[in-house]
């Protein structure tokens, strides 16, 4: 569960670096602010709810800059945050 928390705080960080926001403080508080949201909280106690970074990953996937990621690389991480999903969520 802590890895989830650690994702989304990772791919928070890197989606608002695509989004622009350079400074580190800025960045901090930014990715504690989501880690710490209390939707993400609240299902502690529900394991495969906690794994939000999957659609925070794609977002960034989405937003990434051509330079970062080619067409394929997108296309080859998005089906991987698929396939996550789908062993994460099996119901």
């Amino acid at each position: 569960m802590l890895t989830c928390f650690f994702l989304q705080a990772v791919f928070s960080v890197l989606l608002l670096k695509e989004l622009g926001i350079q400074k580190s403080i800025t960045l901090f508080l930014a990715g504690l602010f989501l880690v710490l949201s209390p939707t993400l909280l609240y299902q502690f106690n529900h394991p495969t709810l906690l794994a939000q970074w999957l659609i925070v990953g794609s977002f960034w996937v989405y937003f990434a800059d051509k330079k970062h990621l080619t067409i394929q690389k997108k296309i080859f991480y998005q089906i991987l945050f698929l396939f996550l999903a789908a062993v994460i969520h099996p119901y």
